[in-house]
This record gives C-alpha cells, structure tokens and sequence, in this order.
C-alpha cells in the first residue's frame, strides 16, 4: 500500500501569512499579502482551487493508495471541506485538522476538530514563509 503523507486539497485559497492575506486568483494563481502573485498550480482551471475529485484521479495516476489531507495557515481553515472528503472517500483520505494558534476559540477549535470533524491529526505549519514561523514571529512551541 502507498500513502502519500502530505497532500491538499482546497475550494479556494483563504489564509493568511507573514506578508499578510492568501487568495485565489484565476488559473493557478495567488495573491500573497497586497502585491505578490505567484503560481500555486498549472492553470489547468479557471479559479484557483484543487478539489478531491482532481486528488484522487492523481493518485489513482500515480498508484497512490491512500493520501493525508493537510492543512496550513497558506490555505486558510478547511476543515469542513477536508472532513467532508474524508468521509466521502474513507478508504483514499485521512483527514488533518487545521488549528489557529493564536485563535481566541483555540479550546472550542481544538475540541471541534476531534469530536465533531473526527480527526485524529492536526498540522502545525511552522515554516517562515508560509506557516506559523512567519504569521506570529514571536510564537514558541511552548506558549
């Protein structure tokens, strides 16, 4: 069995990072903070999005039995859309919850995503560019 331990998948970029926030463009790109863009994908379609459905004809090109559904501040809170994958294909995705942590709702986030969306993992982005590193500079894992 493969499984591919990092993939995404998205409706429309929506996050934030250090240079400020993330959104979908058209035809595989996005805006990053006020004046960057840059391209996230091929422009294989209109509006900047990677649905399941595209996913999982991949992984069925390359073999992949499996795929972990991952999160990051980059792409914005997708919980609802990942969990709603991951429970239309339970055999082909595992899903990971997305959590804020510098969230006012950390504790009702964090409970949300265990018992209502059934995760199991949470990933903690924690690059400069586009993870937490660079949203929230003084951020200690200890906090």
């Amino acid at each position: 069995m493969i499984i591919d331990a990092h993939t995404h998948i998205f409706n429309r970029v929506n996050g934030r990072i250090g240079a400020g926030a993330t959104r979908s463009l058209r035809y595989g790109k996005v805006r990053c903070g006020d004046s960057e863009i840059i391209r996230l994908l091929p422009p294989f379609s209109g509006f900047t999005s990677f649905p399941p459905e595209v996913l999982l004809e991949y992984m069925d090109w390359a073999n992949v039995d499996r795929a972990v559904l991952l999160q990051g501040p980059f792409y914005g809170n997708h919980n609802e859309f990942v969990h709603r994958a991951a429970r239309h294909w339970p055999d082909r995705f595992i899903g990971a919850g997305y959590l804020d942590l510098r969230s006012a709702r950390i504790r009702e986030d964090f409970k949300r995503i265990f018992e209502d969306f059934g995760f199991h993992i949470i990933k903690l982005e924690m690059s400069v560019t586009t993870g937490f590193s660079g949203l929230y500079p003084d951020l200690c894992l200890d906090d």
